[in-house]
């Protein structure tokens, strides 16, 4: 059996304290939330950090506020899952939620944690970009806000600096007529391909995820859906798989993971406008 190579483990009380740690061990120290992606890799030899900040328990709170809902980054999977609040503020995450992995990792892993693991495989950044969703990076010295869609540089890779941690994930609420929808084709426990949008008043927003490097927004897909017109549906799906980056794995040819693309949006879609009066 592999073993965790040794680190020093830092066990801050508060938010602050953990910032002071990471400053002053910069560079040298990494984050645990859930440690389902972290650990794993450590055991493996994949990873290796000197000190090692148990962030768990510090940044859990879950709240409404001024029409967002604020999801701090220690929440777990299975209480966004569970949450009442965020099944009826939010029913797509709670919805996500269920079908996200499994029920271990769903009861340890958190939402933080899987967002600035920066898989590319990854279900909550598709339909949190959909969702214009902002995310709150804290250090010692400030706090900034950064755009969930920019926060990803590419696969493993974010904005986040050694000295900071993500403390919350501010999430706008759908307004009255607005639409949110997300699909997956998962090969295991793992998608293969993800779609996520939100339609109304504000805009269209199209996400897509899973089949590429990064979550990627399908603009040309958004503006044809946002436009109109008897065959909007079909068009934007076409257009969608065709503009979205892919990546050719075991999951799948880039042309079969264009075709996933085209197909679940097209079914998510078609859902939401049947419903249409």
């Amino acid at each position: 059996m592999n073993r965790v190579p040794r680190f020093q483990l830092h066990q801050p009380g508060q938010v602050d304290e953990a910032l002071s740690v990471l400053a002053r061990w910069e560079g040298s120290a990494s984050v645990l939330m859930g440690g389902t992606e972290l650990l794993p890799l450590m055991k493996l030899g994949l990873a290796s950090v000197d000190h090692l900040v148990d962030c768990r328990g510090l940044t859990d709170d879950l709240r409404m506020e001024a029409g967002e809902l604020v999801i701090g980054s220690g929440v777990t999977h299975r209480r966004l899952e569970k949450d009442a609040t965020v099944g009826s503020a939010l029913p797509a995450l709670g919805d996500m939620e269920k079908s996200l992995a499994n029920v271990r990792v769903r009861n340890v892993g958190t939402i933080g944690g899987n967002i600035c693991f920066a898989e590319p495989r990854s279900d909550p950044a598709t339909l949190l970009v959909a969702l214009d969703a902002s995310v709150t990076l804290a250090s010692a010295r400030d706090r900034r806000a950064v755009g969930l869609e920019d926060f990803y540089l590419g696969p493993f890779s974010t904005v986040l600096a050694p000295t900071e941690l993500l403390t919350e994930i501010r999430v706008p609420l759908p307004t009255a007529g607005d639409e949110v929808g997300f699909r997956r084709v998962a090969i295991g426990e793992r998608p293969a391909a993800n779609v996520a949008f939100k339609i109304g008043a504000g805009g269209v927003r199209i996400a897509v995820g899973a089949v590429g490097l990064q979550v990627t927004r399908a603009r040309q897909a958004e503006q044809i859906l946002a436009e109109g017109g008897q065959d909007a549906v079909a068009r934007a799906s076409e257009v969608a798989a065709t503009e979205v980056e892919t990546v050719s794995d075991v999951d799948g040819s880039d042309s079969y993971k264009r075709h996933l693309v085209e197909v679940l949006l097209r079914r998510s879609l078609t859902s939401v406008y049947e419903r249409s009066p």
